[in-house]
């Protein structure tokens, strides 16, 4: 049973997070060809900041009621947004506090 909720809650987490700092540094990197730079304090706000979910359940919801995997993709979502709003705002908290931003 542990396991099973640390691959539904903890895992899809791990691999959101783990995304979105390979599209926001990824991006910062790509836009330096053009010569902008995003210094690398705002990489990891924007990493931390994230959507709040709100793009995940906009794709989820409009989903068929015959699609067969509906139910898992929201039982998945729901509890993905959860952490992401009690998790995200503690950790964009904490780095704001050390670092010279504030």
């Amino acid at each position: 049973m542990g396991v099973t909720i640390f691959l539904i809650v903890v895992a899809p987490f791990a691999i959101m997070m783990l995304s979105r700092a390979v599209v926001v540094y990824g991006g910062s990197t790509f836009l330096r060809i053009f010569r902008v730079k995003i210094p690398l304090q705002w990489q990891n706000i924007l990493t931390l900041g994230g959507l709040r979910g709100g793009m995940a359940v906009a794709l989820v919801l409009p989903l068929s009621a015959k699609y067969e995997f509906k139910v898992l993709f929201i039982s998945l979502i729901i509890p993905l947004i959860a952490i992401n709003l009690v998790v995200n705002p503690i950790l964009l908290n904490q780095y704001l506090k050390k670092s010279s931003i504030t």
